[in-house]
């Protein structure tokens, strides 16, 4: 019986693998890995620039984490392209494989801001840094977004401790919101000082003079010298004054409590708690990591590796359960990788293991198809005895230390059953860790050894599964585990297009296409791997047409056996490719595989990464878990891709779930490129390993690929919102594959005829968004993307809408609220809901008393009256000014626009009314009365949110006059 411990580590590994590498030692973090990309100019300027900046942001950790953490030790990776230097060490494969801070080249849809991958929920870590060189050297690029210590802190939080920003980033984040009667800017904490003014001119600020509310142009500009304010990091880290990270909104001290009213996505999806809320749940933050003292010293230690040639070795089983036609398989998809998978360069052995083991090839360096030729003619060909995979993996680290390249490489352990001989896994896994050795592993069907997945895991591989079915998930697995991690590395792997296997019948030919688009084409290889001989014919765009046929099977003994390769020398004409294979028996299985490599070494390839949340389940009706998946033009986001995720496992069962980029259910942050999706476990077959193969295809008419901006990393310097429209262009037509690795289940209900109950909810709404407010009709329209019955799945079945006097009521006792029911609705509907990703608006009336504040919320339900959680948190307040001081400074043309135009109209207006009132009363009887009535929800009388950093019954106090507020744009 797997333990409850050995879950919980398989499912934390591939939650953010490159952050759990890190250790933390007596407050100083080890293991931190920074790696240059290949792409990147060599220049020894940038080694001394991340040398400097990671100290001094060491000493900012240090300060905002009050005297807690600090860097200790990081590991630079010199990229393989750059000249070698033999005082560097070599790099480990887990090192170039799971950096946390990446050097390349800059991301188009954040030009050259440091900013963070982050796919996952708060609190939980980003997939990395990302820095340009250019933000590295460039003095006028480095300090656009302040001193570089502070603003690698903020990103740090993001990638560790899953901290997001607290200043409007997404299209729902206002840079003002309503609370008591006035406008607030939108920032953490209030205390930071700052005036209104106009972004354009930086003079005149402009608001409606019946509302108060600012004109879009209006933004808020921070005092730069001398703020009293001292957090947020997370929100102006660019400010002198501010060192620390805001705390709880109710017990923190006022200079460092939480705004939770800003509309940011730190308070959208971390439910309103502050960043050392969420800091204090990280283990970082356990009672045993004690404060050091003033003064401590945090310069940390640099040490430099350098990417070499890969060494991996093929670890085989070969014992007598692999016999027939499972080593027959084997062999097919090993002669696939070794011919058409692993690249130039690299070094490759192989080793088999039964009752012992045995080396059948030393490391041969693979610079021609001989080469290849010689490594596939070594295969294993006969199975026989029992299994000791401690056996195999030992004499693996004997093969790379054969090889005399340092310490490091990678093992690829393919076995199909359990361990019954020593040496064991556990004996050797000590020796795998200290030499820096990665494994990763497939499962060859349901009986193989359970401990491969977490020795793959703390070793920082990655694991599969073949079922013994389709082989097209193992030539999809082998072809993963050599897929480039990072940019580091001087190498291109070839990218897989298609692969998929068929059942042919004779005389009833299958007939496929592929797209190959105009950044691939070169040294494009179509496999078929077959069991009886096949006819197969190519076409091309330009009237290529390509016949061979293939008499070999599986069962011949030579290199090639069921084996046909048919290489597209040069490059290829981009377009729609199609081919057609004849069976010459009924009932054969044939998988074909189609990659091409990048034209002309383009850096903007379309590249995909897949993954997986969890990868040990343990059923839960209400259990659910995620898969991934990254789309990337070079490291531009690829959005509105078709990604859909094909899972197999016990007893052939089998499912698709289609990825979204929607900012719904278990994706995060819409339009950033990360596709995902839930797993209910409810939905799988029972116990039993599960391997997910993804599909992404692109379209011209849809995909698009972000060239410009989009996307705001730390803010920069004068700014106080990130929202930005992105540029995007077309993406041509294009198919790719990939596999996202394996999950396995457990205690998944035996009995069949019990039904699972239906208790998964909604999934939580977080784009809560006010469209439209008249405070004098009290007419609002309010919108949200439309969740699922089920998390993102299903069509849901209603809406509550409630309407609270507080933050406390409106987000944990809703009981003090008050329900919006259909009977207030102008428009919309509460119990129609749309289908998920679909936008919803729905219009209602809302009566105030004096300038109070409403709180309003939204939750969905479904049939079987599951809750979702409670949504974002929107204001809704009668408002009249500003709670801070204003620039009042404009333009004549704006002063016309804004207030002489509309103040003239409405004194027009004033008159005719004014006019037909009076003729009226003059014709009408003089006992008529007119009543009107006007439908509301409810009045409100709002209490002042005392926890909040306001003074004077929440009206902010301006510490300065106006002479001094002139000088805070110095």
């Amino acid at each position: 019986m797997l333990c409850k411990k050995c879950i919980f580590v398989a499912m934390c590994c591939l939650i953010g693998q490159s952050t759990l590498a890190i250790r933390l030692v007596n407050n100083g973090y080890e293991n931190v890995v920074i790696s240059i990309g290949k792409d990147v100019k060599e220049d020894s300027s940038i080694l001394q620039r991340i040398e400097d900046y990671l100290t001094v942001t060491s000493a900012a950790l240090f300060t905002a984490t009050k005297h807690r953490i600090y860097f200790r030790e990081i590991t630079i990776v010199i990229p393989q392209t750059w000249t070698h230097n033999p005082s560097y060490s070599n790099a480990k494969d887990s090192e170039t494989e799971h950096s946390q801070i990446l050097i390349d080249v800059e991301n188009p849809a954040y030009g050259h801001a440091p900013y963070v991958k982050q796919y996952a929920e708060c609190g939980q870590p980003g997939l990395y840094i990302h820095l340009t060189p250019e933000y590295l050297i460039k003095d006028e690029i480095t300090f656009r977004w302040g001193l570089p210590g502070k603003t690698l802190a903020h990103e740090w939080a993001h990638l560790r401790w899953g901290l997001f920003d607290e200043y409007p980033i997404d299209p729902q984040d206002s840079p003002f919101y309503r609370y008591n009667g006035q406008w607030h800017p939108t920032r953490c904490s209030t205390e930071v000082e700052g005036v209104l003014k106009n972004e354009n001119s930086k003079e005149g600020c402009l608001f409606d003079i019946y509302t108060g509310k600012p004109s879009a142009s209006c933004k808020f500009f921070p005092r730069m010298k001398q703020n009293k304010a001292v957090a947020s990091i997370m929100f102006m880290q660019y400010l002198e004054s501010v060192v620390e990270f805001c705390d709880d909104s109710y017990s923190a001290p006022f200079h460092l409590r939480h705004n939770s009213l800003a509309p940011n996505r730190q308070n959208r999806l971390c439910n309103y708690r502050s960043a050392w809320e969420v800091m204090r749940k990280h283990s970082d933050f356990s009672p045993d990591t004690k404060q050091l003292p003033q003064g401590y010293d945090t310069q940390p230690s640099f040490r430099y590796v350098q990417v070499r040639p890969r060494r991996r070795v093929l670890v085989l089983d070969t014992s007598g359960s692999m016999t027939g036609s499972s080593l027959k398989i084997l062999r097919q998809a090993a002669s696939n990788f070794i011919m058409n998978t692993v690249e130039t360069g690299s070094s490759l052995g192989i080793v088999e293991f039964n009752t012992e083991a045995s080396t059948l090839s030393d490391l041969v360096s693979i610079q021609s198809r001989e080469d290849r030729e010689i490594l596939i003619n070594r295969l294993p060909t006969t199975a026989t005895g029992k299994t000791s995979i401690g056996g195999g993996l030992n004499k693996a680290i004997e093969a790379l230390r054969f090889s005399k390249s340092g310490v490091g490489g990678t093992l690829i352990l393919i076995t199909d059953g359990q361990e019954n001989q020593a040496p064991w896994i556990k004996d050797i896994k000590p020796s795998l860790l200290e030499q820096g050795v990665m494994v990763h592993a497939l499962a060859y069907g349901q009986k193989a050894e359970t401990d491969i997945s977490l020795l793959a895991d703390e070793t920082g591989g990655r694991t599969f599964f073949f079922s013994g079915e389709r082989q097209a998930s193992l030539v999809e697995s082998l072809a993963a585990m050599v897929r480039q991690q990072t940019t580091s590395e001087g190498f291109e792997t070839p990218i897989t297009i298609i692969s998929e296997t068929q059942i042919i019948n004779r005389d009833t030919p299958h007939k496929g296409t592929f797209h190959i688009d105009s950044d691939l084409g070169k040294d494009t290889v179509l496999t078929f791997m077959h069991q009886d001989p096949i006819d197969v014919v190519i076409r091309g765009p330009d009237n290529t047409t390509i016949a061979v046929a293939d008499k070999s099977s599986s069962f011949d003994q030579t290199m090639d056996g069921g084996m046909l390769r048919i290489s597209l020398n040069g490059t290829i004409v981009p377009g729609e490719w199609s081919y057609e294979i004849n069976s010459w028996r009924m009932g054969t299985a044939v998988t074909t595989s189609v990659i091409s490599q990048s034209a002309d070494n383009k850096d903007e390839i379309i590249h995909t990464n897949s993954w997986i949340s969890q990868n040990t389940v343990q059923f839960d009706p209400k259990g659910k878990f995620a898969v991934f998946t990254e789309v990337r033009s070079g490291n531009a986001p690829v959005l509105e891709a078709a990604v859909h995720a094909f899972f197999e496992g016990p007893s052939l069962a089998s499912g698709i779930i289609n990825l979204k980029d929607n900012g719904v259910g278990s994706d995060l942050i819409k339009g950033d490129g990360i596709y995902s999706a839930y797993i209910l476990t409810r939905d799988l077959a029972g116990d039993g390993r599960y391997n997910i193969k993804i599909i992404v295809t692109g379209y011209n008419d849809s995909t698009k690929i972000v060239t410009k901006g989009g996307r705001s990393g730390a803010l920069a310097v004068g700014d106080s919102d990130g929202v930005a429209k992105p540029e995007l262009k077309p993406s041509e037509n294009f198919e790719r594959v990939a596999s996202a690795g394996e999950f396995r289940v457990v205690g998944f209900p035996t009995n069949v005829n019990t039904a699972i109950p239906d208790v998964i909810p909604p999934s939580r709404i977080t784009d809560f968004d006010v469209t439209s407010f008249d405070q004098d009709t009290g007419e609002t329209i309010l919108s949200w993307t439309a969740v699922g019955d089920d998390m993102d799945k299903g069509t849901a079945s209603r809406y509550y809408i409630h309407l609270a006097n507080n933050v406390s009521s409106a987000l944990q006792n809703l009981d003090e609220t008050t329900l919006v029911t259909d009977i207030h609705i102008l428009e919309g509907s509460l119990e129609q809901p749309k289908g998920p990703g679909e936008l919803e608006t729905i219009t209602l009336n809302v009566t105030f008393t004096g300038n109070n504040t409403i709180y309003v919320v939204i939750r969905t339900s479904d049939k079987e009256n599951n809750f979702g959680d409670v949504s974002n948190i929107v204001t809704l307040s009668y408002t009249t000014e500003m709670s801070i001081k204003i620039e009042v400074r404009a333009t004549y043309m704006e002063y016309v626009t804004m207030v002489l135009i509309p103040v003239s109209a409405f004194l027009f207006l004033l008159v005719l009314v004014t006019c037909a009132c009076i003729c009226w009363t003059n014709k009408a009887p003089r006992d008529t009365k007119i009543e009107g009535k006007r439908n509301s929800v409810t009045s409100f009388n709002s209490t002042d949110l005392t926890y909040m950093n306001y003074a004077m019954d929440g009206q902010y106090v301006v510490r300065v006059d106006e002479e001094e507020a002139r000088t805070w744009r110095e």
